[in-house]
């Protein structure tokens, strides 16, 4: 039993008892300082028909509870009022309640004096009172009012009982009547006040798990460095979360949000761009979603991409705007930082092709001059014979012009590649220009071929030169069609598969031929400059194909041969 009486532990109603305790313990002071005057005062007037050893041994046994009650008040100050001591104090507090009502129901009994009428009655008004102040300071608790109330009054009910006269008769039917009374009025004050109490813990837990949610959110808004701003246009009074405070670089207890303030922190060169995107949401009652700088007092400078709604009323008459700012001035940066990287990766390229060229460029072009000098050389032989051959001074002449013509082919084709800068890209449908570059190829070449295209339909768009991807492409296709044509295959034919690879977010391009394919020497060399497998080639078909392909941010490159033909790969990114 004293176990559980002094046990601290937390139970599912501890939330509740530990406003209960609280309430009774803010009480308790008054509790005691009433309890003792009216003892005292009892004590001074039966006094006079009670033997004083009687009156002061009560007097010294209540006195003694309520200071009890007054450590009790002291350890409870100073004490751990929480949710998990909750019980215990309640315990407590009830146990040195039911003992109050024990030593007042001791008094009634003791200090009642047989057939003094006036004494008795004095006696009557007093438990009365005191009885009906528990109403008000012990209502909160159910056990506390009955351990009080009930030990209190049925000793004084039953000495009126045992007078045997009508008078105590009626006065102890009227304290019965008025215990009955109090009781039910406290029952009904008990649970108007649990409640209360219930409300109010209810209203703290939706307060705390507001509190919660707007920390979370904060927190969650400062990771990813996006803040919500909502605008009030009855009132013009703008509200943002403490993320845009931070992004803006600004104390939000020195600033009175406003939209002409939000404005002032904006760069100025974005300033009217902003403000317009704003008003024509509002008259065509369209979101925006748009990119801007704010500018700081130091002259540092931030990327924000804003979005914004308008919400309108029945009328049509817009309310309040409704919006999100994050701060992407690191994005920016890195994005910079991938475009410088690439702009050095094409120059580094450019410059690699440049050196593979210019190691290359004195044997392709040494040949095509030593045979201009030969056939020259020939020519002037032929020319010193006293009947010269004038058909084969043509044949060496016109050999000559095709070796000038080949070598100045190969430079003209080089200075194109090397004078490569900065080229538009633009948003395009890779099946389309699929289609597109095999009619002109079919137009143009003379070798007869079937064609087999498996596109995929609802393919997005790709971002790239519309130039490249063309000549690419053609140049894929001739090379495909002049290999068939050369090895003299039956019936030509070309596959053209495009899918997606969402992986990577690029799409892929196949070129397959069923011509005679490379050898395993071959493909180590294909990409290399000047080289080629055609008898009239000069080397850099494949060798700017891929390059404009990786200036446009995709990869060509060919399969290893596994079955006649050959298949080239290209990829895209998409837009």
């Amino acid at each position: 039993m004293l176990n559980r009486i002094f046990n601290c532990a937390s139970t599912p109603s501890a939330v509740p008892q530990i406003e209960q305790a609280k309430l009774l313990y803010s009480g308790l002071p008054l509790i005691i300082v009433i309890n003792a005057l009216l003892a005292l005062t009892l004590a001074g007037v039966q006094s006079a028909v009670i033997a004083p050893a009687i009156v002061f041994g009560w007097l010294a046994a209540i006195g003694a509870i309520l200071l009890v009650r007054v450590v009790l008040l002291a350890a409870w100050r100073h004490g751990a009022q929480t949710v998990n001591h909750a019980p215990c104090w309640m315990r407590r507090f009830r146990i040195t309640t039911i003992a109050t009502g024990v030593a007042w129901g001791t008094g009634a009994a003791l200090l009642f004096p047989q057939g003094d009428e006036t004494h008795q009655l004095f006696l009557a008004f007093v438990m009365a009172g005191l009885s009906a102040g528990a109403i008000t300071s012990l209502a909160i608790d159910r056990i506390s009012t009955l351990g009080f109330l009930v030990p209190t009054l049925l000793p004084l009910i039953a000495n009126f009982a045992l007078e045997g006269n009508k008078v105590s008769f009626a006065m102890g039917a009227m304290i019965v009547l008025f215990l009955l009374f109090i009781v039910v009025n406290a029952m009904r004050a008990g649970r108007s006040l649990h409640e209360n109490i219930r409300l109010r813990i209810q209203a703290v837990e939706q307060e705390q798990v507001l509190r919660d949610s707007e920390a979370r959110l904060n927190q969650a808004q400062h990771s990813a460095h996006i803040g919500n701003w909502e605008l009030d246009l009855a009132g013009n009074t703008l509200h943002w979360s403490d993320e845009v405070f931070r992004i803006f670089e600004i104390d939000k207890t020195a600033f009175a949000a406003s939209y002409e303030a939000f404005l002032n922190a904006i760069h100025p060169d974005d300033r009217d761009m902003v403000n317009k995107a704003y008003t024509d949401s509002l008259e065509k009652r369209l979101p925006y979603d748009i990119v801007h700088r704010l500018q700081f007092a130091d002259g540092r400078i931030k990327f924000v991409h804003e979005r914004c709604e308008t919400h309108f009323d029945a009328q049509g008459k817009a309310i309040r705007s409704l919006g999100t700012i994050q701060d992407i001035t690191s994005r920016k940066v890195l994005e910079k930082k991938i475009q410088e990287q690439r702009k050095e990766m094409e120059v580094l390229q450019r410059t690699q092709i440049a050196i593979h060229t210019a190691s290359a460029i004195a044997h392709e072009v040494n040949q095509p001059l030593l045979a201009i000098a030969t056939y020259c050389n020939a020519a002037l032989l032929l020319l010193k014979n006293e009947n010269p051959n004038l058909k084969k001074i043509g044949t060496a002449v016109e050999s000559s012009e095709r070796q000038a013509l080949r070598a100045g082919q190969s430079i003209r084709e080089l200075i194109n590649f090397l004078n490569t800068r900065e080229f538009p890209t633009e948003e395009l449908e890779l099946n389309n220009e699929i289609t597109g570059i095999l009619a002109a190829a079919r137009a143009e070449h003379e070798l007869q071929f079937q064609s087999y295209l498996q596109l995929e339909d609802g393919l997005p768009p790709i971002r790239a030169n519309r130039l490249h991807v063309r000549k690419v492409l053609f140049n894929l296709l001739h090379n495909s069609l002049d290999a068939m044509q050369d090895a003299g295959v039956p019936l030509a034919a070309i596959t053209i598969t495009v899918r997606t690879m969402a992986d990577k977010n690029v799409a892929q391009v196949s070129i397959r031929d069923n011509g005679p394919g490379f050898g395993d020497e071959d493909i180590q060399r294909l990409f290399e400059p000047f080289f080629t497998t055609k008898t009239n080639g000069i080397g850099m078909g494949l060798t700017i194909s891929r390059s404009l392909v990786e200036a446009n941010g995709g990869q060509l490159w060919v399969d290893p041969q596994e079955s006649p033909g050959a298949t080239f790969h290209l990829t895209l990114p998409f837009a």
